[in-house]
């Protein structure tokens, strides 16, 4: 139970970027690998390019992290000789939490929402080029009277 613990408490999180960057990559890779402890958890969900991958197999085969749960890799879907697939240390699971019933209803009802606010002349909350959006008067207004 100890061990569980110690392995549980020492997760390393990979989460959330908006990019491809590489976090835990060349040159610093080896070394950031190397500054974990051994009973650290490597877990991506973010981008495959995060991590790169060689160096995180070396790690797990030399024992130097305790394992990966990974959501994504660099090549989606994982060739059959990814040596990741290999690992008895290793989960990967499908980067697919989009394609689920929940996800697709939560992405319909938020388009619905964002083209009702539109209509209204509001301004959006989904919007990635904000400043190049320019509120219009609503097309509603000339219907309302």
């Amino acid at each position: 139970m100890k061990k569980t613990a110690q392995i549980l408490m020492a997760v390393v999180l990979v989460a959330g970027l908006a990019g491809s960057r590489q976090v835990v990559a060349a040159p610093g890779s080896a070394e950031a690998f190397a500054q974990m402890k051994p009973t650290a958890i490597l877990v991506n969900c973010a981008r495959g390019a995060v991590v790169v991958q060689a160096e995180l197999e070396r790690a797990l085969r030399e024992e130097r992290l305790a394992a990966a749960g990974l959501d994504t890799l660099t090549d989606e879907p994982p060739g059959s000789n990814n040596p990741l697939l290999k690992l008895p240390n290793v989960i990967i699971t499908p980067h697919c939490a989009a394609h689920t019933m929940e996800a697709l209803s939560d992405v319909r009802q938020q388009a619905y929402a964002e083209v009702a606010r539109a209509l209204r002349g509001e301004s959006l909350l989904q919007i990635v080029n904000q400043k190049y959006f320019v509120p219009r008067a609503s097309p509603l207004a000339a219907v309302r009277g």
